[in-house]
């Protein structure tokens, strides 16, 4: 998909993990899935 100005767009899941890291620096891990930004469940 391209935008108006002709630029192709960068794969959402690099627009996604760049987000994380400017808006979640706690967070050091890259590339990972939207399941693993769940907190593991409590046993």
């Amino acid at each position: 998909m391209e935008a108006e100005t002709g630029v192709a767009e960068p794969p959402a899941g690099e627009v996604r993990d760049e987000l994380r890291e400017a808006y979640d620096p706690d967070d050091d891990e890259e590339g990972d899935d939207e399941e693993a930004d769940e907190e593991p469940a409590a046993v």
